[in-house]
């Protein structure tokens, strides 16, 4: 397991998490992401909390 994996696992095992967090990264230009490996585009809109 990476190191990130466990450090993830601990995260939700402290935090008692129901569902995966998702992380999102705000950018300067739409370009940076075509840069970024495996990116998902998500055509619906979402409310950030």
């Amino acid at each position: 397991m990476s190191a990130w994996s466990k450090i993830s696992e601990e995260l939700k095992s402290i935090l008692h998490l129901k569902t995966e967090p998702v992380a999102f990264r705000r950018m300067e230009k739409a370009e940076e992401l075509a840069e970024i490996k495996n990116v998902m585009r998500v055509k619906r809109g979402f409310t950030y909390c």
